[in-house]
């Protein structure tokens, strides 16, 4: 009878270890007014972990590491013994200037977002730190690898290297959308398309990009100075990217290129 107590408490013990089986884990930090760090942490059950730098980052861009599907799995395991059905889908925060936390997590099967984790339960901001101090120990390598170009100085004269454009903030008659600004308000309404996240979030607000109209009215080098993110700072330099020729900025009677700032509006409806 002991014996039989005995492996009935032991397959509880079991059943209750293997309550919650993660296979897929994703940390978010998203924008803040100042100058904190906005990334996104991908861990695949297969040992391959994606980072993707944002702004404010030692790694812009796109990185990968790998680990081995053992250690993969022993790194879940520290996350297993928390109860994650219980988590509500987005906590509220005092201010949205502040820098925030995302966690995507796949427990059983079935995959749980908590927004603004940092405002959840204690446990969250702990999974938070330990899935930065993991990021700090991998070993990282960018999705852009360097090219090596040797180039013969001696074949390119002194006098033929032309001087970079100079691109002015300000000058007589300023970049014009074509139509104007009724014609630019109504290109943005018509072409921006909501970013799901950021609907099921209700994320609202502005962002701020500045890019370059050149003297041929070209729109280039498209940046987000400051975002809102869930996938808004990356849909309105989409739709910038994509803007028809503007009628370039002139300065003494020339055309010439202009830095131009926008700031794009996502509002719900």
């Amino acid at each position: 009878m002991k014996k039989m107590f005995l492996l009935v408490f032991i397959l509880l013990c079991l059943g209750a270890t293997a309550k919650n089986t993660i296979t897929y884990l994703k940390l978010e930090r998203t924008p803040c007014f100042g100058r904190c760090a906005s990334y996104a942490v991908e861990f695949f059950k297969s040992g391959e972990v994606v980072y993707n730098g944002k702004a404010n980052v030692k790694m812009p861009g796109t990185w990968r590491a790998k680990m081995t599907k053992t250690a993969m799995r022993n790194f879940f395991r520290q996350f297993e013994k928390y109860t994650y059905s219980k988590l509500s889908s987005r906590y509220n925060v005092l201010s949205s200037d502040l820098p925030g936390m995302n966690i995507s997590v796949s427990v059983n099967g079935k995959l749980k977002k908590v927004i603004h984790a940092d405002a959840g339960p204690r446990f969250l901001t702990q999974i938070g730190a330990d899935i930065d101090e993991q990021v700090e120990m991998l070993n990282w390598k960018s999705d852009e690898t360097p090219i090596d170009i040797k180039v013969d100085v001696e074949a390119v004269p002194v006098q033929e290297i032309a001087a970079s454009p100079e691109v002015f903030e300000y000058v007589e008659q300023m970049p014009e959308f074509p139509g104007g600004d009724a014609a630019l308000k109504n290109y943005l309404q018509t072409n921006i398309k909501y970013p799901e996240l950021a609907k099921e979030s209700g994320v609202q607000g502005k962002v701020y990009c500045n890019f370059v109209v050149d003297k041929e009215g070209h729109v280039s080098d498209v940046k987000v100075m400051r975002g809102i993110g869930y996938g808004c700072d990356q849909e309105a330099a989409r739709v910038i990217k994509a803007m028809p020729t503007w009628i370039p900025g002139k300065q003494n009677g020339r055309n010439v290129n202009v830095h131009y700032n926008l700031p794009v509006f996502f509002k719900l409806q």
